[in-house]
């Protein structure tokens, strides 16, 4: 490095490079040049559309119920941890479950909306265990899946049917999450709207318990309990703890 010195009195610093430190600057230059090229550009997977991601969901489970019926010593409980493993990938249960709770949602501590969620996502999974129980799971699969979709909003119709022709049809109401991905908000279960059919019965236990929305939350499960009663296998499973 040297100093040329103007006329004007000012200074001007130079800065010279010997050859080998000029390689040596070009080397490196080219190493990171080749490094970022090297990086793969991976590209981004489009999120499932509501209808891929309900099918998905459905067909998952369905396999999960065959392997059940399928083997002598299948454990209910085990198996409804992979249905709720199933179902938690497209269901938001934590957003149904405050929606039943309606204004009472704001009287009840952080600690028993937790426990609500817990229990109602319960009580979802045992229900659709029982009723495809019910429609003899060795021959079941999806038979049709509609979908109409409005901005971040869509509305996927599944059947779910047998070799006898027996089925289940639900309404899954879907909106697109902050993230892209589509998840259910309500469920219309062979026509009857579970999220309005809960909610009420959670207002008509609060009036029973004299608003006290914790024996509500403790007495959800015999609230909501399946009335049918099934044999067998069914009944063992279906009786078991979670």
């Amino acid at each position: 490095m040297r100093a040329d010195i103007a006329g004007s009195g000012d200074v001007n610093w130079v800065i010279t490079a010997s050859g080998e430190a000029m390689r040596r600057c070009v080397i490196v230059l080219l190493w990171w040049s080749a490094a970022l090229c090297s990086v793969p550009v991976l590209a981004q997977q489009p999120s499932p559309q509501p209808h891929e991601a309900v099918q998905r969901a459905a067909e998952d489970v369905i396999g999960i119920v065959k392997a059940y019926r399928a083997s002598p010593d299948g454990k209910a409980g085990e198996v409804r941890d992979q249905i709720d493993a199933a179902l938690g990938t497209v269901v938001d249960f934590r957003r149904i479950a405050l929606n039943v709770m309606g204004p009472f949602d704001l009287v009840a501590t952080e600690s028993q909306r937790d426990e609500f969620v817990g229990i109602f996502r319960r009580a979802i999974i045992n229900l659709y265990f029982q009723h495809l129980l019910a429609l003899d799971a060795g021959n079941i699969q999806v038979a049709a899946v509609q979908s109409a979709r409005r901005g971040k909003r869509a509305m996927v119709k599944l059947r779910v049917a047998n070799l006898d022709r027996q089925h289940i049809e639900l309404s899954f109401v879907m909106v697109q999450a902050a993230d892209t991905n589509w998840v259910v908000h309500n469920l219309i279960y062979e026509g009857v709207n579970l999220g309005r059919t809960f909610q009420r019965q959670f207002e008509q236990a609060m009036l029973r318990f004299n608003d006290d929305v914790g024996k509500v939350i403790q007495s959800w499960e015999s609230i909501t309990r399946p009335e049918r009663k099934p044999t067998g296998k069914d009944q063992q499973a279906l009786l078991q703890p979670f």
